[in-house]
């Protein structure tokens, strides 16, 4: 799965949540399980993807989707939602 690193890494600090602390709440022994998926040396899979969305409680869409496909499944699905962070940028 493509997905914004940076956005991931962003949102997770702004929330306080440590790498650690998601490294343990998606099953892995050590924080450089989790490090990995943020540094994209890891694939990240759909169910990772959507577990990690559920932890930081965040949109799955705001976390990995580009804003292009954003719009068009929002458009599609009749979700009109105002969301906090921005896709400017990373």
């Amino acid at each position: 799965m493509n997905y914004n690193i940076n956005r991931l890494k962003r949102i997770r600090i702004e929330k306080g949540i440590s790498q650690t602390y998601m490294a343990r709440r998606l099953g892995y022994k050590t924080p450089s399980g989790y490090a990995n998926i943020e540094s994209g040396k890891i694939k990240l899979t759909l169910e990772t993807a959507l577990m990690i969305s559920e932890i930081i409680e965040v949109d799955f869409h705001v976390l990995f989707l580009t804003k292009t496909y954003t719009y068009c499944v929002q458009f599609f699905f009749k979700i009109y939602t105002p969301c906090k962070y921005s896709f400017k940028g990373n």
